[in-house]
């Protein structure tokens, strides 16, 4: 059985996914905040070998919200929408890869901190 969506399911659908409308502002800071908040986690939990604290930065971050958005603005083929999604997913993606840097790490060159990154990251595949 199919059914089909009325206006008020693709609004509903656009008020929960798009940062748009008077809230927009507080949403925007409230995503991130929650994703820097998420990266600092996932940068102890992997400085700190800890699963747990990894897979607690994973429940935190909030990136869902720009690759639903991407999917929901392709079905609707909203340019605009679209733009500030990719937008948004590239900037999440740059606050995780700034604040995971090795220049952060003390005493860790690049090439080290690359090893002990994949090797920590294939523990933790490996225990799971």
């Amino acid at each position: 059985m199919v059914t089909s969506l009325t206006q008020v399911d693709i609004e509903q659908m656009r008020d929960q996914v798009f940062f748009e409308g008077p809230e927009r502002r507080r949403r925007l800071s409230r995503y991130w905040l929650l994703l820097l908040l998420s990266a600092v986690i996932a940068t102890a939990g992997v400085v700190s070998d800890s699963t747990a604290t990894v897979i607690g930065a994973m429940i935190i971050a909030p990136l869902m919200t720009p690759i639903l958005g991407v999917v929901l603005s392709v079905v609707l083929t909203d340019r605009a929408n679209l733009a500030r999604c990719l937008l948004l997913a590239a900037g999440a993606a740059a606050v995780v890869a700034l604040r995971t840097c090795p220049e952060t790490q003390v005493g860790c060159s690049w090439c080290d901190w690359l090893y002990l990154a994949r090797r920590r990251v294939m523990m933790m595949v490996i225990a799971q």
